[in-house]
């Protein structure tokens, strides 16, 4: 129940932050209605990926800010681990992302 509820508390606060009626976010995501109500009320037991997915794109927040609250800052591609894959004559470093595991 943990995580409808952050769900529920982060949909209702980005909604009242942004002055914008439940009604144009289902407009908007082509989520029914119903759904978000239920989404907002913490009363669904679990989310369509597509929605969540819509309405991280419609709020212009992460999924998994939607999910938990927190978003994961890297302001850059050089803040992202990586690998060194090939180095050649013109300089030129292809690098590949790697998890910090």
């Amino acid at each position: 129940m943990m995580n409808q509820v952050k769900v529920a508390e982060i949909l209702k606060r980005l909604t009242q932050e942004k002055h914008i009626r439940v009604k144009e976010v289902a407009l908007a995501t082509k989520i029914p209605l119903s759904t978000l109500h239920s989404y907002m009320s913490g009363k669904k037991a679990s989310y369509s990926g597509g929605h969540l997915i819509a309405l991280a794109e419609y709020f212009g927040v992460s999924t998994d800010y939607l999910l938990s609250g927190k978003t994961r800052a890297i302001e850059s591609v050089s803040d992202l681990p990586t690998l060194e894959v090939f180095e050649g004559l013109l300089h030129v470093k292809i690098l590949k992302v790697v998890s910090k595991k």
